[in-house]
């Protein structure tokens, strides 16, 4: 199976993880239905290896208006964690992922340091809510990434 592969062979390998939210109970499974789900999910993605995880588009019940972003980075024993509410815009769109990530590891080329993962949480969410809202007002679902460009 696909998954099993993924989680048991590809996610030990990985130092940075990306996972939405559904991805996220699968590599672990677990339910995530609270902030605090997804902070212990967090912590068992780092113990398959990962020193940074951040999980996005978290969308828990009774929050319709809001999704998550949970950032989590491990050194040695110790993690630090960091939490994003963005709005939820009431459209689906493609490409997201790949932004999100791109987003994220570029900014963390501009941030390195452990401590500043808060602050490239913050940044990232910031873009992302500006292409989608630039995507949204053009009325299409597939991001408008360079006509987003400043």
């Amino acid at each position: 199976e696909l998954l099993a592969i993924y989680r048991d062979q590809v996610v030990p390998l990985a130092a940075v993880l990306t996972p939405n939210g559904y991805e996220a109970e699968l590599l672990t499974g677990r339910s995530i239905l609270s902030e605090a789900e997804a902070r212990s999910a967090c912590e068992a993605l780092h113990e398959r290896g990962p020193h940074t995880v951040v999980i996005t588009s978290i969308a828990l019940p009774g929050r319709d208006d809001e999704l998550l972003m949970l950032a989590s980075r491990r050194d040695g024993a110790a993690s630090r964690q960091w939490a994003l509410r963005l709005p939820r815009l009431r459209q689906d769109f493609t490409g997201t992922g790949d932004l999100t990530a791109a987003l994220l590891l570029a900014w963390m080329q501009r941030l390195p340091r452990a401590e500043q993962l808060g602050e490239v949480l913050e940044r990232v969410g910031a873009s992302l809510q500006a292409v989608l809202a630039h995507t949204q007002a053009a009325g299409r679902s597939e991001i408008c990434l360079i006509q987003s460009q400043a």
